[in-house]
């Protein structure tokens, strides 16, 4: 067997051994689901997830340290599309504990919930299960990263996590997630610690949202003002690698731009097509984004729209 042979066998391999991890968490993840379906306290949603799913509370644990949730803004858990919401409150409230986020149902974190929270939700969305869009790859293509944004956790899991239970972590509030830098590792003896899952995405989605002018990937943007003296604004970027696309999407109050989700789209769509469908209604907050003193779907006052 020549170099080049054996060289391409070990790719296929490894490709493989990704495979099979991939399988073996998405297994996992559906059986938490179920569990978390049923769970009737933050402190039961916590125990199934330490149990079953101690490589996702790693990262949320990175995460925190990272102060990754900073870099998102507000999000119902409450689906646009159909008015119920996509996880439990238990859940809702477990993962708010566990980041040190405070949270009062149902608004919360848009990184948690559209993150940790989709991955979990067991709810059929007219565009099939929330968690698919972190299963597969598309996104991550679209968005620069070929593998998807699940790699940390379709490796082995780390089974020796320590976390605060959620009882300890509820009295840290906010403020504990969102006062370090957004997407920065945390530090210890210098060293710099892992990021967690929303760091990795932040990193990828967060340039993209801030200067699309500036990114290759993007192929429009298309911002919505909330007008009367309000600072919001909406902004919605679609993203196009790798034979892949992807939307965006993020409110800016003030000078900063916070995330609030990211989905693949189909490849096949134009950039024409993606802009009409956009602008057929009028302007509003989409994706079940909150803003500064603006509830979901809230009416905005205009829109201009930038091809690139």
């Amino acid at each position: 067997m020549s170099e080049a042979e054996r060289f391409q066998e070990a790719v296929q391999l490894e490709e493989r051994a990704q495979l099979e991890e991939r399988a073996q968490f998405e297994q996992r993840v559906r059986r938490a689901s179920g569990d978390l379906t049923g769970a009737g306290s933050a402190a039961e949603a916590e125990r199934v997830l330490r149990e079953l799913l101690p490589d996702l509370v790693r990262e949320l644990q990175f995460d925190r340290a990272a102060g990754s949730f900073g870099a998102w803004g507000l999000s119902t858990v409450i689906d646009e599309n159909l008015g119920v919401p996509v996880i439990g409150r238990a859940l809702f409230e477990a993962l708010h504990a566990l980041a040190g986020v405070g949270a009062a149902w149902p608004v919360g974190n848009a990184g948690l919930l559209h993150v940790y929270g989709y991955l979990l939700s067991t709810v059929q969305t007219p565009y099939g299960l929330k968690r698919e869009r972190w299963l597969s790859v598309e996104l991550g293509r679209a968005l620069g990263q070929p593998g998807g944004f699940l790699g940390p956790l379709t490796a082995s899991a780390d089974t020796n996590t320590t976390l605060p239970s959620v009882g300890a972590s509820a009295g840290a509030g906010a403020g504990a997630a969102e006062s370090a830098g957004a997407g920065k590792s945390a530090t210890a003896g210098g060293v710099d610690a892992p990021r967690g899952l929303v760091a990795g995405i932040t990193s990828a989605v967060h340039p993209v949202l801030t200067a699309p002018g500036h990114q290759s990937a993007a192929q429009a943007f298309i911002d919505e003002l909330a007008g009367e003296e309000r600072e919001d604004v909406a902004r919605a970027v679609l993203v196009s690698a790798a034979g892949c696309q992807a939307v965006v999407y993020g409110i800016t109050t003030g000078s900063t731009m916070r995330v609030i989700t990211a989905f693949p789209i189909a490849a096949s769509t134009s950039v024409a097509e993606w802009i009409e469908r956009f602008t057929a209604e009028p302007p509003r907050l989409r994706f079940n984004a909150v803003g500064h003193e603006l509830p979901a779907r809230s009416a905005l006052a205009e829109r201009v729209v930038t091809r690139l």
